[in-house]
């Protein structure tokens, strides 16, 4: 194949969701070497990001509930006929917004919402917190106490889990390989955590 022969990588949500998990799971493997905590943290954020838009794109029919609300109002003209061409982009919305868009009924009706700790939802709050911080890194110089991110993790860990729970009972086409590979690098993470 030529260097300019098209390639193509493909994914979905699910299969990002089963990447992230592996990707903070293999992270926790190297901590003893480094205790560097911010690729987990990146890419805990990014597991709960996607658990969540897993969850809010099985939920309706027009899968527009991840969407930021601006996003959401352009698509549903281009849909409805008001505008001829799609627009460009489907802008996510926020992580911390999927999030509590996971605990409101509204958007999940007629399953039920997210039932989590305000804890927890704080512990993810602050893991989103690190993560902008991390992924939009000003240089200087930077000591961060370390202790509560186990803590943070597992908090978001049970949360990710949580979601994905959630996908059988409203998503009959999962496929079942994709649902036990989900759990299980969910599970293997909560077991990497508990062994620091």
């Amino acid at each position: 194949m030529g260097i300019d022969e098209a390639k193509w990588f493909r994914t979905d949500i699910f299969p990002e969701v089963i990447a992230s998990s592996i990707f903070v799971q293999e992270r926790l493997s190297e901590l003893d070497e480094h205790n560097d905590w911010r690729w987990i943290t990146i890419g805990s954020a990014l597991l709960l990001q996607n658990c969540c838009v897993a969850v809010l794109d099985h939920t309706h029919t027009a899968s527009m509930s991840y969407l930021s609300k601006k996003s959401a109002e352009e698509w549903s003209e281009f849909y409805g006929g008001k505008v001829k061409r799609p627009p460009k982009l489907r802008r996510l919305e926020s992580p911390i917004e999927l999030l509590k868009k996971c605990r409101k009924e509204r958007f999940l009706n007629p399953y039920k919402p997210l039932d989590i700790s305000e804890k927890q939802f704080q512990d993810c709050q602050i893991l989103y917190q690190f993560r902008h911080a991390f992924i939009h890194f000003s240089p200087k110089s930077w000591s961060i106490e370390t202790s509560g991110f186990p803590r943070i993790i597992t908090s978001a860990t049970n949360v990710s889990k949580k979601l994905i729970d959630m996908l059988p009972s409203f998503n009959r086409y999962i496929n079942p390989k994709d649902l036990v590979a989900m759990r299980t690098g969910i599970q293997n993470i909560a077991i990497s955590i508990e062994r620091i």
